[in-house]
């Protein structure tokens, strides 16, 4: 079955149990979905800079991870499906090889910098 969850506290537990997700391309919906492991459709918005198509296509360059992205002006309910279809298929993205740990990681170098 399928389940629409907002943004609350329980988006995250929701998101670690599941199979696949469909999220919008932005930087945080991304790492989120690197976290968990799990594939993902990713609807593309149409913004000027271009940054989500970037984003998208530079983890897909550099990691080993299988993020299937269509637009949000071209994605249909055939599109989609066919799409979700074909995510299925794969168990997870693989070993993305990112350090997603950036808060404790900036946190460590802070304290490095200061000296503690």
């Amino acid at each position: 079955f399928c389940t629409v969850q907002d943004l609350s506290p329980r988006y995250l537990y929701a998101l670690a149990n599941s199979k696949i997700a469909v999220i919008y391309g932005g930087y945080n919906s991304i790492i989120d979905i690197l976290s968990v492991n799990i594939p993902a459709v990713v609807l593309l918005r149409k913004i000027d800079d271009m940054e989500q198509e970037e984003h998208v296509k530079k983890i897909s360059d550099v990691t080993n991870t299988s993020l299937l992205s269509i637009s949000e002006h071209d994605v249909d309910s055939r599109r989609l499906q066919k799409a979700l279809q074909k995510q299925l298929q794969v168990s997870t993205l693989g070993n993305s090889g990112l350090n997603l740990d950036g808060a404790a990681t900036a946190a460590q170098k802070v304290v490095e910098y200061i000296g503690e």
